[in-house]
């Protein structure tokens, strides 16, 4: 079962897919009902976002990631399978025994019927090009088995697809399980609205989790969030103690920004699975974010009593809450733990937090290295590079700033900060169209940012009065 994937909790949306896609959507959805429109923030703060756009949870879940699907068989090189399937040895023969005897399998001479399921040490177990799928279906056990062989291991959904069809003829279309099945291939095909007719059809006939779980996907493929959330709150009702229904809809309402009713749902999950770790560093990133840091460390330090695998993530989210909590004497020893476990990935990203817990105490000379320190692993690290602008300005090093602040609106064009902070400068500079351009490029990112509303009424008003 090593090889076993379970893609519920790995639904990423390839670059591929993003690209090719072409099921049509509403160009111009009400707030709330699309994931391309979620709802507003009406408070004057914006979280950080993720790579993909969303707002960091705390947790990686589904959506939230840049991971790639595993590539399906269909993708695989032809010229190494069809070597596997020749079944041959290094000297260029077919593999015979040292008596010359044909290839044997448990005492038995190999049959045409068999030669697929022949073990090969080199290649796969089986061999779907050469299975009859008439033959399988007459035993519904191994045929439900080779099904989940295919699907999970292989990621063959061209032969999945076709046993499933095979099997569901057999069953003379009453058997929930063969067409949900269906439905799951295709909606690894792309054929949606089929994947969503056949799961609805699975749950006429059965109210089962499974198919209902994959239903939902289909709806959030689709575009259409309140009808995948609509679809848990149905299979909730079937199984009210279930957590994994609960944690769909909490991922939904996130996903569209609907935080309030996310973080219920979250709270909710933890009545029912008191050590979802999901659900604990959700909540604590939701009240670290709402200036509640004794709240979130305590959900923090409780995650590392579950016995979670110690990570640069949560040392680097318990030495920001103990800065935050006043806890000055632990927040630096939480980041040196962090640096530990850091990756290259994720180096850049702990030197930055450092950069920013110097800034707090005063230290500037520390931030400025930190921040220093995370350029130089990620060049194009925005955060750390709008910092630098800051401390580059405070020294009177003006078009050293500015500099700053154009990198870091170009490495990240969802910032708001480094397109204020130069309109600051233009502003003294008595720039006003600069400062006017600058100010339009924040209030686009950002368009409840007080300060900037307040600067540019201000410009208004000046040039009114002219």
């Amino acid at each position: 079962m090593r090889n076993f994937i379970d893609d519920l909790e790995c639904d990423e949306a390839p670059l591929g897919d993003m690209i090719a896609e072409e099921n049509g959507i509403n160009t111009a959805p009400r707030p709330g009902t699309s994931l391309q429109r979620p709802m507003s923030r009406s408070i004057g703060t914006v979280r950080p976002s993720t790579n993909t756009g969303r707002p960091i949870t705390g947790f990686a879940r589904p959506g939230t990631n840049t991971g790639r699907a595993p590539p399906s068989a269909g993708g695989r090189d032809q010229l190494s399978t069809a070597l596997q399937q020749l079944n041959r040895g290094s000297s260029g023969r077919p593999m015979t025994s040292s008596v010359g005897r044909p290839t044997t399998s448990l005492g038995r001479l190999v049959r045409i019927g068999t030669a697929s399921l022949q073990n090969d040490p080199d290649g796969e177990f089986i061999r779907p090009p050469t299975l009859n799928f008439q033959k399988f279906v007459d035993n519904q056990a191994l045929a439900k088995a080779l099904m989940d062989y295919l699907v999970f291991v292989l990621r063959d959904m061209p032969k999945a697809l076709e046993l499933a069809s095979e099997a569901t003829k057999h069953c003379k279309y009453e058997d929930w399980w063969w067409k949900a099945r269906l439905g799951k291939c295709y909606f690894h095909l792309g054929l949606l609205r089929d994947a969503e007719k056949q799961l609805t059809s699975a749950l006429k006939s059965s109210d089962a989790l499974l198919a209902s779980m994959e239903l939902a996907r289909v709806y959030m493929k689709l575009d259409q969030p309140l009808v995948a959330i609509n679809t848990y709150k149905s299979a909730s009702l079937q199984y009210p103690g279930d957590p994994t229904v609960r944690l769909g809809i909490a991922r939904v309402a996130a996903a569209v920004g609907d935080e309030s009713a996310s973080i219920e749902t979250y709270k909710e999950v933890l009545q029912l699975d008191p050590v979802n770790c999901e659900a604990i560093a959700s909540l604590a990133a939701h009240h670290f974010y709402n200036d509640q840091p004794e709240i979130a460390l305590r959900y923090y330090r409780r995650l590392l009593q579950l016995g979670v695998v110690a990570s640069a993530e949560i040392w680097n989210n318990l030495g920001l809450s103990c800065f935050y909590a006043q806890h000055w004497d632990l927040c630096l020893t939480c980041m040196e733990r962090a640096l530990v476990f850091a990756e290259d990935k994720t180096v850049a990203d702990v030197w930055y937090n450092i950069g920013h817990i110097g800034i707090g105490v005063g230290d500037l000379a520390l931030a400025y290295q930190a921040f220093k320190v995370s350029v130089a692993y990620d060049n194009s690290h925005a955060e750390s590079l709008n910092n630098l602008g800051v401390l580059e300005h405070r020294k009177g090093n003006t078009e050293l700033a500015k500099s700053f602040f154009q990198s870091s609106s170009t490495a990240d064009g969802s910032l708001y900060e480094p397109s204020f902070n130069a309109s600051l400068i233009c502003y003294d500079e008595g720039n006003v169209q600069g400062c006017m351009d600058n100010l339009n490029a924040s209030l686009d990112k950002f368009p409840e940012h007080t300060v900037s509303n307040n600067l540019m009424k201000t410009l208004k008003d000046r040039l009114m009065a002219l």
